[in-house]
Protein backbone atom coordinates (compact mmCIF):
# COMPACT_ATOMS: atom_id res chain seq x y z
CA UNK A 1 0.00 0.00 0.00
CA UNK A 2 2.67 2.50 0.97
CA UNK A 3 4.40 1.44 -2.59
CA UNK A 4 1.04 2.20 -4.67
CA UNK A 5 0.29 5.98 -2.72
CA UNK A 6 4.13 6.69 -3.46
CA UNK A 7 3.87 6.20 -6.62
CA UNK A 8 0.69 7.77 -6.98
CA UNK A 9 1.95 10.89 -5.77
CA UNK A 10 4.85 10.36 -8.06
CA UNK A 11 2.35 10.46 -11.20
CA UNK A 12 3.49 6.76 -11.95
CA UNK A 13 0.83 4.52 -13.52
CA UNK A 14 1.17 0.50 -11.87
CA UNK A 15 -0.22 -2.57 -13.03
CA UNK A 16 -0.17 -5.99 -11.35
CA UNK A 17 -0.15 -9.32 -13.49
CA UNK A 18 -2.17 -12.22 -11.95
CA UNK A 19 -1.58 -15.02 -14.09
CA UNK A 20 -3.54 -18.55 -13.68
CA UNK A 21 -3.06 -21.89 -13.91
CA UNK A 22 -5.77 -22.70 -15.97
CA UNK A 23 -4.88 -24.28 -19.43
CA UNK A 24 -7.41 -22.32 -21.11
CA UNK A 25 -6.72 -19.31 -19.86
CA UNK A 26 -3.73 -18.13 -22.00
CA UNK A 27 -3.09 -14.57 -21.57
CA UNK A 28 -2.79 -12.80 -18.47
CA UNK A 29 -5.21 -10.68 -16.20
CA UNK A 30 -3.88 -7.35 -15.99
CA UNK A 31 -5.10 -5.10 -13.20
CA UNK A 32 -4.95 -1.27 -13.31
CA UNK A 33 -4.81 0.32 -9.56
CA UNK A 34 -6.53 3.88 -9.80
CA UNK A 35 -5.70 5.43 -6.20
CA UNK A 36 -6.39 9.11 -6.61
CA UNK A 37 -4.30 11.91 -4.76
CA UNK A 38 -6.32 12.44 -1.85
CA UNK A 39 -6.06 8.74 -0.94
CA UNK A 40 -2.45 8.17 -1.46
CA UNK A 41 -1.80 12.29 0.71
CA UNK A 42 -4.06 10.78 3.71
CA UNK A 43 -1.82 7.67 3.56
CA UNK A 44 1.49 9.59 3.44
CA UNK A 45 0.68 12.02 5.78
CA UNK A 46 -1.77 10.51 8.55
CA UNK A 47 0.34 8.65 10.83
CA UNK A 48 -2.48 6.97 12.69
CA UNK A 49 -3.70 5.22 9.48
CA UNK A 50 -1.86 2.20 10.02
CA UNK A 51 -2.88 1.27 13.61
CA UNK A 52 -7.26 2.11 12.17
CA UNK A 53 -6.60 0.15 9.65
CA UNK A 54 -5.21 -2.70 12.37
CA UNK A 55 -7.64 -2.25 14.51
CA UNK A 56 -10.14 -3.47 11.43
CA UNK A 57 -8.15 -6.73 10.83
CA UNK A 58 -10.98 -9.10 11.58
CA UNK A 59 -13.76 -11.20 9.91
CA UNK A 60 -17.03 -9.70 10.19
CA UNK A 61 -20.34 -10.30 8.53
CA UNK A 62 -21.05 -7.17 5.99
CA UNK A 63 -24.15 -8.61 4.71
CA UNK A 64 -26.58 -11.46 5.32
CA UNK A 65 -24.27 -14.68 4.68
CA UNK A 66 -21.11 -11.95 3.38
CA UNK A 67 -18.24 -12.16 6.10
CA UNK A 68 -14.75 -10.81 4.70
CA UNK A 69 -12.33 -9.15 6.73
CA UNK A 70 -13.65 -5.53 7.77
CA UNK A 71 -10.10 -3.54 6.88
CA UNK A 72 -10.24 -5.20 3.20
CA UNK A 73 -13.74 -4.37 3.01
CA UNK A 74 -12.98 -0.72 4.33
CA UNK A 75 -9.94 0.16 2.00
CA UNK A 76 -12.03 -0.97 -0.97
CA UNK A 77 -14.47 1.56 -0.23
CA UNK A 78 -12.25 4.20 0.47
CA UNK A 79 -10.46 3.60 -2.65
CA UNK A 80 -14.07 3.28 -4.72
CA UNK A 81 -15.49 6.28 -2.79
CA UNK A 82 -17.87 3.98 -1.40
CA UNK A 83 -20.27 5.01 1.58
CA UNK A 84 -18.69 4.37 5.08
CA UNK A 85 -21.26 5.57 7.21
CA UNK A 86 -24.06 2.70 6.79
CA UNK A 87 -21.71 -0.08 7.80
CA UNK A 88 -20.64 1.96 10.73
CA UNK A 89 -24.23 2.68 11.92
CA UNK A 90 -24.55 -1.24 11.72
CA UNK A 91 -21.19 -1.76 13.46
CA UNK A 92 -22.52 0.39 16.44
CA UNK A 93 -26.10 -1.23 16.33
CA UNK A 94 -24.78 -4.75 16.94
CA UNK A 95 -22.52 -3.19 19.64
CA UNK A 96 -25.03 -1.50 21.66
CA UNK A 97 -27.39 -5.28 21.38
CA UNK A 98 -24.10 -7.19 22.81
CA UNK A 99 -23.49 -4.61 25.36
CA UNK A 100 -20.02 -3.77 24.04
CA UNK A 101 -18.20 -0.78 24.57
CA UNK A 102 -14.86 -1.63 22.98
CA UNK A 103 -15.37 0.33 19.95
CA UNK A 104 -11.88 1.07 18.50
CA UNK A 105 -13.25 -0.25 15.21
CA UNK A 106 -16.23 1.81 14.93
CA UNK A 107 -13.86 4.68 15.70
CA UNK A 108 -11.74 3.60 13.04
CA UNK A 109 -14.24 3.75 10.07
CA UNK A 110 -15.48 6.63 11.72
CA UNK A 111 -12.06 8.78 11.61
CA UNK A 112 -10.89 7.13 7.67
CA UNK A 113 -14.34 7.79 6.15
CA UNK A 114 -14.02 11.49 7.87
CA UNK A 115 -10.69 12.47 7.30
CA UNK A 116 -10.53 10.92 3.66
CA UNK A 117 -13.83 12.99 2.51
CA UNK A 118 -12.32 16.62 3.94
CA UNK A 119 -9.27 15.67 1.56
CA UNK A 120 -11.04 14.73 -1.40
CA UNK A 121 -13.35 17.90 -0.95
CA UNK A 122 -13.69 20.48 -2.96
CA UNK A 123 -13.63 23.58 0.04
CA UNK A 124 -10.09 24.85 0.35
CA UNK A 125 -10.27 25.91 3.95
CA UNK A 126 -11.19 22.36 4.34
CA UNK A 127 -8.74 20.25 1.96
CA UNK A 128 -5.58 22.85 3.35
CA UNK A 129 -6.26 20.90 6.72
CA UNK A 130 -3.46 18.44 7.39
CA UNK A 131 -5.13 14.59 8.18
CA UNK A 132 -3.88 15.14 11.81
CA UNK A 133 -5.64 18.59 12.16
CA UNK A 134 -8.83 17.14 10.51
CA UNK A 135 -8.76 14.01 12.95
CA UNK A 136 -8.11 16.25 16.04
CA UNK A 137 -11.58 17.83 15.62
CA UNK A 138 -13.62 14.36 15.62
CA UNK A 139 -11.20 13.41 18.29
CA UNK A 140 -12.42 16.52 20.60
CA UNK A 141 -15.71 15.90 20.08
CA UNK A 142 -14.93 12.14 21.24
CA UNK A 143 -13.20 13.64 24.43
CA UNK A 144 -16.15 15.43 25.35
CA UNK A 145 -18.59 11.89 25.47
CA UNK A 146 -15.87 10.15 27.29
CA UNK A 147 -15.29 12.92 29.75
CA UNK A 148 -18.22 14.87 30.76
CA UNK A 149 -20.04 12.38 32.48
CA UNK A 150 -18.82 10.18 35.86
CA UNK A 151 -19.70 6.73 35.91
CA UNK A 152 -21.93 7.86 39.05
CA UNK A 153 -23.79 10.30 36.77
CA UNK A 154 -24.74 8.05 34.06
CA UNK A 155 -24.04 4.63 34.99
CA UNK A 156 -22.92 1.54 32.12
CA UNK A 157 -26.84 0.66 31.30
CA UNK A 158 -28.09 4.09 31.09
CA UNK A 159 -25.20 4.85 28.64
CA UNK A 160 -26.01 1.72 26.44
CA UNK A 161 -30.09 3.35 26.52
CA UNK A 162 -28.88 6.71 25.67
CA UNK A 163 -26.51 5.24 22.67
CA UNK A 164 -29.26 3.40 21.34
CA UNK A 165 -32.20 6.64 21.12
CA UNK A 166 -29.23 8.60 20.03
CA UNK A 167 -28.67 6.17 16.94
CA UNK A 168 -32.34 6.08 16.27
CA UNK A 169 -32.05 9.65 16.18
CA UNK A 170 -29.15 9.66 13.69
CA UNK A 171 -30.85 7.06 11.54
CA UNK A 172 -33.66 9.21 11.32
CA UNK A 173 -31.62 12.55 10.67
CA UNK A 174 -33.53 14.15 13.66
CA UNK A 175 -30.51 16.23 14.16
CA UNK A 176 -32.94 18.62 16.50
CA UNK A 177 -34.45 16.08 18.73
CA UNK A 178 -30.95 14.49 19.04
CA UNK A 179 -29.48 17.83 20.20
CA UNK A 180 -32.33 18.83 22.00
CA UNK A 181 -31.87 15.41 24.29
CA UNK A 182 -28.11 15.70 24.24
CA UNK A 183 -28.06 19.41 25.85
CA UNK A 184 -30.52 18.19 28.07
CA UNK A 185 -28.24 15.80 29.45
CA UNK A 186 -25.82 18.79 30.57
CA UNK A 187 -28.59 20.91 32.04
CA UNK A 188 -30.25 18.04 34.37
CA UNK A 189 -26.80 16.76 35.63
CA UNK A 190 -25.96 20.72 35.94
CA UNK A 191 -22.79 20.67 33.55
CA UNK A 192 -21.49 23.25 31.95
CA UNK A 193 -22.08 22.53 27.54
CA UNK A 194 -18.25 22.33 25.96
CA UNK A 195 -18.28 23.94 22.58
CA UNK A 196 -18.20 20.84 20.62
CA UNK A 197 -21.30 19.90 21.70
CA UNK A 198 -23.15 23.21 21.47
CA UNK A 199 -21.44 23.18 17.87
CA UNK A 200 -23.38 19.90 17.41
CA UNK A 201 -26.54 22.65 16.29
CA UNK A 202 -24.44 24.22 13.37
CA UNK A 203 -23.94 23.07 10.23
CA UNK A 204 -19.89 22.80 8.89
CA UNK A 205 -18.03 22.61 6.01
CA UNK A 206 -16.14 20.60 8.13
CA UNK A 207 -17.88 17.91 10.24
CA UNK A 208 -21.37 17.05 9.27
CA UNK A 209 -23.85 15.80 12.43
CA UNK A 210 -23.68 12.37 11.48
CA UNK A 211 -19.77 12.36 12.23
CA UNK A 212 -20.22 14.41 15.25
CA UNK A 213 -22.69 12.52 16.74
CA UNK A 214 -20.74 9.28 16.25
CA UNK A 215 -18.45 10.53 17.77
CA UNK A 216 -19.61 11.87 20.96
CA UNK A 217 -21.11 8.57 21.45
CA UNK A 218 -18.19 6.20 20.81
CA UNK A 219 -16.64 8.73 23.46
CA UNK A 220 -19.77 7.92 26.21
CA UNK A 221 -19.44 4.23 25.71
CA UNK A 222 -15.60 3.97 26.11
CA UNK A 223 -16.01 3.87 29.93
CA UNK A 224 -13.22 6.69 30.78
CA UNK A 225 -13.31 7.50 34.28
CA UNK A 226 -13.51 11.71 35.48
CA UNK A 227 -15.17 14.77 34.07
CA UNK A 228 -11.69 16.03 32.86
CA UNK A 229 -13.39 18.61 30.70
CA UNK A 230 -15.79 19.65 33.59
CA UNK A 231 -13.18 20.06 36.14
CA UNK A 232 -13.68 23.44 38.36
CA UNK A 233 -15.94 24.77 36.02
CA UNK A 234 -19.70 25.98 36.62
CA UNK A 235 -23.12 25.04 35.52
CA UNK A 236 -24.16 26.42 32.41
CA UNK A 237 -28.05 26.12 31.57
CA UNK A 238 -27.74 29.29 29.95
CA UNK A 239 -26.13 27.49 26.88
CA UNK A 240 -29.34 24.98 26.94
CA UNK A 241 -31.67 27.86 26.70
CA UNK A 242 -29.68 30.02 23.80
CA UNK A 243 -30.09 27.10 21.78
CA UNK A 244 -33.49 26.68 22.16
CA UNK A 245 -34.31 29.85 21.07
CA UNK A 246 -32.24 30.03 18.35
CA UNK A 247 -34.27 26.89 17.08
CA UNK A 248 -37.33 28.58 17.83
CA UNK A 249 -36.36 31.26 15.61
CA UNK A 250 -35.22 28.60 13.01
CA UNK A 251 -39.12 27.50 12.81
CA UNK A 252 -40.59 30.41 12.20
Amino acid sequence: MERKTRWTLENILFVEIKTSSRKNQNKPHFVYFNLDQAFAEVVEEFSAFKQLISALAFRYEVNKNVEVYLSTEILKRLIQKQPIVPLALKYLSESIANQETRLGPLWSMIVLDFVLRKKRSGFQEVSELSSGEVYGILRRIQDCGASSFSMEEIDLEKRFHLAQRFLSLIRGTRKEDFCNELLRLYVVHEKPIPKEVSDLIYESEIVSFQEKALAFITGLLSLRKGSILTRGRKSNRGGFMMWREKMRREKH
